[in-house]
């Protein structure tokens, strides 16, 4: 009996030790924010000033050598948002969701605003990775969007990678 309860109680501290890692490598490495494609969620607007280098960062890219694409952002208003873009040499129109729908109803639907979507940085719990959505809509049935992966080290953000999230 005894070495029974010796057998359970390591049996218990193993399974305690791996709750115990799980939990910190799940704070620490993964972001549970929903993934919707950005074209469903450019929740840009309600970023904080600390998010706004981080979609600096996911919107200039180097696309196989090309320069960032100028194409208007899409928010909901035409209010400037949290971020000064022109700080990280970005120079970004804007078009409103109005002024969106606006146009495709003077166009009988068929008109249409090219714009990027934006999504506002999802971070792990502990902060060390970020995501932010980025979606370059074209056309009713042309675009594609991307998530962009973050790490934080000592001197601040590193990209990590952007990965296609989705294309039409």
């Amino acid at each position: 009996m005894a070495s029974f309860n010796r057998g359970m109680g390591s049996l218990l501290i193993a399974a305690a030790a791996a709750t115990a890692g799980w939990a910190i490598w799940d704070a620490a490495f993964v972001v549970h924010e929903p993934r919707d494609p950005p074209a469903a969620r450019g929740d840009w607007e309600t970023a904080s000033l600390g998010d706004c280098p981080l979609m600096a960062q996911a919107l200039n890219v180097d696309r196989a050598g090309k320069a960032p694409e100028v194409l208007p952002l899409m928010g909901a208003d035409s209010r400037a948002g949290p971020c000064d873009w022109s700080r990280w040499g970005l120079r970004l129109g804007r078009v409103t969701e109005a002024e969106f729908q606006a146009a495709a109803k003077a166009a009988h639907g068929v008109g249409y605003i090219p714009h990027l979507s934006l999504g506002r940085p999802r971070y792990s719990r502990l902060r060390l990775r970020a995501e932010v959505s980025v979606g370059r809509l074209y056309g009713w049935e042309a675009g594609s969007g991307e998530i962009c992966r973050f790490q934080r080290d000592f001197t601040g953000w590193r990209l990590q990678q952007c990965r296609a999230s989705w294309i039409s």
